[in-house]
């Protein structure tokens, strides 16, 4: 098939303030069955909604299938529809303690609500690029040539990361692919592709990192089209320069897989793209985007890509959101943003979202799968379907219901209950029941965060007011049961919903129920179980609950509203000239020695006087707001991180004061806690220059068969967070026992059953994954002869290689398990290897000893 595309459309000037140039449109297309690559012309008898609906408005992305499983297996996914059959590539383990991975594929034949067992397809093999990973890639098949292919991001454990080419003959994946017969792997050499495109002063590829060929690691390819004879591949890229690391996406095109050639002058996307996504970015906004997927459909380009903030290694209280772009040119640097993005809003886990992919099953029906990385009990792979109606608070990603609306029979025990199409609220089914005393329920247990608050919602109509007609949750203790009670809710669809903790939960199922004297027909449709803010420890943050004032939060000056509101309907709000506050009813409980975000959006209608959120005056507070002469007009969002410290209670207040002269306004109040407990910090620091300075530089403790011993802070080299790190290098001169022991803190710390250490380091070289920080006891005895293992399994012991070569990776221990009753004397980064010889180096950051 040759289709003629629409010409590139004009350009934007980018908030840099230079003009990014357009890429030359595509002008003949040879279409493949892949989960990436739309026919254009291709319509679904059934008419399903389009991306041009989702962009326009009128459709939602809704849960269709939810697999539980370690987010690390789950991760490097990508889908692939031949007819009737889906296949799944992802992510296995192959060796956890050399940190081994390589690429499984499964098969479903019930449109992905079911799958097979996984093949292996690709595995680390010894000697090749791929002797470590080959992973992260993207799979098609040709049906012209009867072949599969796949372009994968490969490591060999020492050497930067590259993409290597492999095939499969015939049209059933499920086997080995390999190399073809000729051709040299890797397909795409450390920065083959990124140094033609990082030349040109004035272009984001060179101001963003500050220099020419900054930006390396072609990876997470994207086989998108074959165009004139040449495949379009798309490719992330990262620099790291002056302690921050930047994402980026470009395009390149070949003909063998083996020579490659720039497809655009600059990124096609970026961090100034994210900018405009309706995320509260941490400070310094967005550093960049990462994997992405693109789908042609109504004569667009369709793109979904990760974002992010603060750096690319993932961290609680990171936003890592994903956004939806669309352009009429694949080589366009100037992608359009989605007015609602982010389509996958950032929620401060751990690199929640990854690796997208969108595509459409033979019936023209739109999804979109990825991995779902964190919360840990959430973890899994996921896809969502595209479903007609505008997206609401509950209907939307954010919603942990599969099937909420009833369209299919799937993920539903539907007892006496049926699927009918006498009346829906929206779609063309709803759930009926006309019996007395039955339910129905979800046939898989829904995973939800313990201490965190949920909105349990749907639409309920009965034929008569007869009767009870509610969801809940089996029975649970505490349980959510919002519905039309006896005597109400004939001949109408009636809204209910409750706000629910979920305690000590970590599961539930959900019930459609009818009782008490139900004597006509009783519909369920369009149900929600929606996390209201991941980790948000405070109830009714959007003062949604209410009947005239709100019941969780106490206050005589303010009011709740429906003037405005950020999200939702109804706000707080005060019209005082005086001092005023709001102040939760109850208190909040929170862990002592973790982090918090306080967080919050406001909206003053003039810019006099100051509107803020606080912790009641309780000492060492966060306090955050709009302070006098800012903020007329526009919602503000304000945030700060707060360690809680000793407290294990407090009360929020909303707060004007200092002369506010008109209305202001309150929503969506948070306060979510930052990752694991902290602890009782006993010792911390990253290198920077109001944190703990090393006692000792380049000062080896112990030293044999290793010259050149350096172990000193270094400033705008590499780091994990700030600008600098401790540089660990030397030259290792034997190949038969070789250590530096290196001296760097003297402390005097005591050691009990729960204390732990915490460590960041970046290896450049397979020698360099021999440096590790040890603990120098009062006793004389040491942590790396202790016995003592990572969270991984892994000695701490130096003479045990970890880590990722070019890679930033925390190292955990429980120290306590192994020196408690000890007390540490000084901390040492110690290099230790017997085999091979030759140079080493290592960057070590954010250090912390904690209870």
């Amino acid at each position: 098939m040759r289709i003629e595309w629409p010409a590139a459309q004009k350009a934007r000037r980018n908030s840099r303030g230079f003009l990014r140039r357009l890429g030359v449109t595509a002008l003949a297309l040879t279409t493949l069955s892949s989960p990436l690559i739309g026919s254009p012309g291709d319509a679904a008898a059934a008419s399903p909604p389009t991306l041009t609906d989702l962009w326009n408005g009128d459709a939602h992305f809704e849960l269709y299938m939810n697999r539980p499983m370690d987010g690390q297996s789950a991760s490097g996914s990508n889908i692939v529809v031949v007819g009737d059959n889906w296949y799944w590539f992802h992510r296995n383990v192959v060796d956890v303690a050399a940190w081994k991975l390589g690429t499984v594929v499964e098969k479903s034949t019930d449109n992905g609500q079911t799958w097979s067992s996984p093949v292996a397809a690709i595995q680390p093999t010894a000697g090749t690029p791929w002797a470590q990973m080959v992973t992260d890639g993207n799979f098609q098949y040709d049906s012209a040539s009867n072949k599969w292919r796949a372009l994968m991001q490969t490591h060999d454990g020492s050497n930067p990361w590259t993409l290597s080419y492999f095939e499969r003959s015939g049209a059933d994946p499920m086997g080995a692919f390999t190399t073809p017969s000729g051709f040299s792997n890797p397909a795409v050499d450390a920065k083959e592709i990124w140094s033609q495109i990082t030349t040109a002063a004035g272009t984001d590829s060179v101001d963003i990192p500050g220099g020419t060929n900054l930006i390396f690691d072609e990876g997470t390819p994207q086989i998108v089209a074959k165009i004139d004879g040449k495949y379009y591949v798309t490719f992330h890229g990262a620099s790291s320069t002056g302690g921050t690391t930047h994402g980026y996406r470009g395009i390149a095109t070949t003909t063998d897989w083996q020579n490659w050639t720039s497809a655009a002058a600059d990124t096609i996307v970026d961090q100034y793209d994210a900018e405009a996504w309706n995320v509260a970015w941490n400070p310094g906004g967005p550093v960049g985007v990462g994997a992405a997927s693109i789908l042609y459909d109504d004569g667009y380009y369709y793109q979904i890509i990760e974002g992010a903030d603060v750096n690319l290694n993932g961290f609680a209280g990171q936003n890592w959101p994903m956004g939806l772009m669309r352009s009429t040119s694949l080589t366009s640097t100037s992608w359009d943003n989605w007015s609602g993005n982010a389509l996958f809003p950032a929620t401060g886990q751990v690199i929640e979202w990854q690796y997208p992919t969108i595509f459409k099953d033979s019936a023209g029906v739109t999804y979109v799968a990825m991995s779902k990385y964190a919360p840990e009990n959430e973890a899994g792979f996921r896809i969502y379907k595209l479903a007609a109606g505008a997206p609401t608070a509950d209907s939307s990603v954010l919603n942990t219901v599969i099937n909420p609306s009833f369209e299919t029979a799937y993920s539903w025990s539907l007892g006496t209950f049926s699927r009918s199409t006498d009346r829906a609220h929206t779609g063309q089914y709803s759930l009926k029941s006309t019996a007395n005393g039955v339910n129905a329920m979800t046939s898989s247990p829904i995973p939800v965060q313990p201490e965190t608050n949920y909105r349990l919602s749907g639409w309920i109509y009965k034929s008569s007011n007869s009767g009870n007609a509610y969801l809940d949750m089996n029975d649970i203790a505490g349980e959510a049961s919002p519905g039309v009670n006896n005597g109400s809710g004939g001949v109408t669809w009636t809204y209910v919903s409750q706000v629910w903790n979920s305690g000590t939960n970590t599961s539930l199922s959900l019930r459609c129920v009818t009782d008490s004297g139900i004597n006509a027909a009783v519909y369920f449709d369009d149900l929600s179980l929606v996390k209201l803010e991941p980790g948000n420890t405070v109830l009714n943050p959007s003062f949604e609950s209410f009947d005239s004032s709100s019941p969780v939060w106490s206050s005589s000056a303010m009011s709740v509203s429906s003037d405005r509101a950020h999200i939702g309907t109804y706000s707080l709000k005060t019209t005082s000239t005086t001092a005023a506050n709001a102040i939760t009813a109850a208190p909040i409980y929170v862990q002592p020695y973790t982090n918090y975000k306080l967080s919050g959006w406001i909206y003053k209608t003039s810019a006099s006087g100051n509107a803020y959120l606080d912790m009641n005056d309780i000492a060492r507070e966060a306090q955050t707001g709009v302070g006098n002469g800012d903020g007329a007009g526009v919602w503000t969002y304000v945030s700060q991180i707060w360690n809680s410290g000793s407290n294990t209670t407090l009360r929020l207040r909303c707060v004007t004061d200092g002369g506010l002269s008109a209305a202001a306004y309150f929503d969506d109040i948070s306060l979510a806690k930052q990752g694991d407990t902290t602890g009782q910090i006993l010792f911390g620091t990253g290198l920077e220059p109001d944190q703990t300075a090393l006692t000792w530089s380049d000062t080896p403790d112990a030293v044999l068969n290793v010259s050149n011993s350096v172990s000193s802070v270094r400033t705008g080299e590499t780091s994990r967070s700030g600008n600098s790190s401790i540089k660990v290098s030397g030259t290792d001169n034997s190949s038969t026992i070789s250590y530096s022991d290196n001296k760097v803190f003297d402390v005097n710390i005591p050691v009990t059953s729960t204390t732990k250490l915490s460590y960041w380091f970046y290896p450049l070289n397979e020698n360099s994954r021999h440096v590790t920080v040890d603990l120098v006891f009062t006793d004389g005895s040491t942590l790396r002869d202790s016995g003592a293992t990572d969270f991984e399994g892994i000695s701490m012991h130096p003479n045990i290689a970890r880590g990722i070569v070019n890679t930033w990776r925390q190292v955990q221990c429980n120290i306590g398990q192994w020196a408690s009753g000890k007390t540490i004397d000084r901390i040492l980064i110690d290099y230790d290897q017997g085999p091979n010889t030759g140079t080493y180096t290592a960057y070590v950051d954010d250090i912390a000893i904690v209870n």
